[in-house]
């Protein structure tokens, strides 16, 4: 029984003298440009704008709005949240996140876009990295695509 209490005593003192890990500090501070004279577009949370991403073959669709991404197919309908940083460079705008474990990558190019299955036409040009595949499709603001 003593021997029971020494080693409580022993590990107690051993618990009292550890201090607890601190976290390394995160430089949020953008990295110098490596071309001279040029800014470096630094990522930041995604911005309160929403908007509406299509694209056929294979089918998929992706609200993007509040910092995050709802990503869904025909075999996920209901869709999967997917928290994403947005940079912006110019009119272009992309979206960087993980979808199941791999890189989730959505960039939106302001041009004239066509899904290619109907006459409508899209403000936005898409490409979408995924689940390790690349797909393309087009993209309007969050209320433009509303039942007409």
């Amino acid at each position: 029984m003593r021997e029971a209490v020494r080693l409580v005593v022993i590990f107690a003192a051993l618990l009292g003298g550890c201090k607890a890990a601190v976290p390394p500090t995160v430089d949020a501070s953008p990295a110098p440009s490596p071309v001279p004279g040029v800014a470096k577009t630094a990522p930041s949370p995604a911005s309160n704008e929403q908007f509406i991403a299509i694209g056929t073959e294979p089918f998929w669709n992706a609200k993007i709005g509040g910092g995050a991404i709802v990503y869904s197919t025909p075999e996920e309908m209901t869709g999967q949240s997917i928290l994403v940083t947005e940079t912006r460079r110019g009119s272009s705008r992309t979206y960087t996140g993980a979808f199941s474990g791999q890189p989730f990558v959505l960039t939106m190019r302001e041009a004239a876009c066509s899904d290619g299955m109907s006459d409508r036409s899209y403000r936005y040009e898409v490409a979408l990295t995924v689940g390790g595949g690349e797909r393309k499709g087009c993209a309007d603001p969050g209320t433009a695509l509303k039942a007409e």
